[in-house]
């Protein structure tokens, strides 16, 4: 890419689209708390939805960012398996929520802390 009268290489780090995770990990945390209320689990998995498509297009465009956006794949595969459920004639339990919840803070927890670490390097 040219920038002014240089050439600019984009980073492997994306500030725009590293905070989308922690975003993510704290609708998980408010989801945990929701899950005995299925309306409510509903609407906070529905937000977590739209940030967690937005980034999966955001992260499909970027330079140097194959691994985020597969991050970003299997947050958004987790998150449509959940909301398939809620969208069932029953919800699922409430242990199911919180399992899945827990789940979906650690593998955004362990992204974060990767994508930390490969920020530290350049």
């Amino acid at each position: 890419m040219l920038v002014g009268c240089s050439w600019f290489t984009p980073p492997k780090f994306d500030g725009n689209e590293y905070f989308f995770f922690p975003e993510l990990e704290t609708h998980a945390r408010f989801l945990t708390e929701e899950c005995d209320y299925p309306e409510q689990a509903k609407k906070r998995i529905d937000q977590m939805m739209f940030r967690s498509e937005t980034l999966q297009a955001y992260s499909y465009y970027l330079p140097h960012s194959s691994e985020l956006y597969g991050s970003s794949k299997i947050i958004n595969s987790q998150l449509v398996e959940l909301r398939t459920r809620y969208l069932g004639e029953e919800p699922p339990s409430v242990t199911y929520c919180k399992i899945k919840a827990g789940t979906l803070i650690k593998e955004i927890r362990r992204i974060l802390t990767t994508a930390g670490r490969l920020q530290e390097l350049q």
